[in-house]
């Protein structure tokens, strides 16, 4: 079973705080569902990705963001083989910031990365894997600011790769293929009310 990817999230951006000065910021949730999306944040009801869809299955906001989850069908917060993640983080930082403190993280864990910085656009990615009991765990990251230059959104994707299928992986093809089909999904919005 995998830890949800909001416990998951929250423990990686309190130790990026802990490492990294300016660090991967946390939202501070102060309402949540479990089960779907709140009826006060607006996003994307749904994602097809790679020919498999994802709808709201965790979603929580507070004072400085909000945050969404994607699972496919029969899957959840507590069981998932892969998913999207939307962030909206209304606190003064950059793509380019949170994308370094992600960065800084995953070397401090002697693991590499892969990232990339437009200027022009200010958006920024980041992937890596993870070790995870005997399998790995791929994340993709596109960081975008906000319009109006106060805070960052990031859409994430993240799959379990199961210790069956590692003799045979090619991990170049793999990301490869995931950076192709993750760029050709339009850059969701984030917005709530409150």
């Amino acid at each position: 079973m995998k830890t949800p990817l909001h416990i998951a999230f929250l423990v990686l951006a309190v130790l990026s705080l802990s490492n990294c000065g300016t660090g991967v910021a946390e939202i501070k949730r102060t309402k949540e569902s479990q089960t779907g999306l709140l009826q006060d944040i607006h996003a994307p009801k749904k994602f097809t990705y790679r020919g498999q869809d994802y709808t709201p299955g965790y979603s929580a906001h507070g004072s400085n963001g909000a945050i969404v989850e994607y699972y496919k069908a029969g899957e959840g917060p507590n069981q998932w083989t892969s998913m999207l993640a939307v962030r909206r983080l209304d606190q003064p930082t950059t793509a380019e910031a949170q994308t370094k403190a992600m960065a800084d993280r995953v070397s401090a864990k002697g693991l590499r990365f892969r990232s990339l910085i437009n200027k022009k656009s200010g958006e920024t990615t980041i992937d890596f894997m993870l070790p995870h009991s005997g399998d790995l765990e791929f994340n993709l990251f596109r960081y975008r600011p906000l319009a109006n230059g106060q805070g960052v959104t990031s859409f994430q994707y993240i799959e379990n790769i199961p210790k069956s299928r590692l003799r045979s992986f090619d991990g170049m093809a793999y990301t490869h293929k995931q950076r192709i089909a993750f760029f050709a999904l339009p850059f969701p919005y984030l917005s709530r009310t409150n």
